[in-house]
């Protein structure tokens, strides 16, 4: 959980390989470089907006981390969740976790279904961290990946 993005994590029945195999198929999808090479990672890229997901190995199983750039428009959001919901289902969740600071009384641990309590969640988590953002970064929105978000607002590299 890093100051530039919102990550979610599912915990799932499906085997890395099968995971991203899965994720592939979303349109706007492609491989991309990892940070970590026991991780495989994908980027879903569409109008407004990209998404990472990183899936990891665990014996038989996988962790599937989806993050996406804080500074993205607020449109990105909708299909975020919207992703992240539809994966849960497909992936065989048999876990969720919202991996960020939450404001008190917002719930970060989920069952697979029902989804309506994590939707909401992701809506108010998301709007507390970018209130925190912007206070430090600015309002400038960009659909960006995490990496670019560091790089341009936290680092001001060009």
């Amino acid at each position: 959980m890093g100051v530039e993005d919102f990550k979610v994590a599912i915990e799932s029945s499906v085997s890395q390989d099968d995971a991203a195999g899965l994720l592939l198929r979303i349109p706007g999808a492609s491989l991309a470089d990892s940070f970590s090479p026991e991780a495989r990672c994908v980027h879903v890229r569409g109008e407004n907006y990209v998404f990472e997901v990183e899936i990891r190995a665990t014996g038989r199983e996988s962790r599937i981390e989806f993050s996406m750039a804080i500074c993205h428009p607020i449109s990105g959001l909708k299909k975020f969740t919207a992703l992240v919901s539809q994966m849960i289902a497909v992936l065989c969740a048999e876990s969720v976790s919202i991996m960020e600071d939450l404001p008190e009384g917002v719930a970060g641990d989920f069952p697979p279904a029902p989804l309506e309590d994590f939707a909401d969640a992701m809506v108010r988590g998301f709007a507390f961290k970018r209130e925190l953002w912007r206070a430090d970064f600015g309002v400038d929105e960009e659909a960006i990946t995490s990496r670019e978000a560091l790089c341009r607002f936290v680092l001001r590299e060009t």
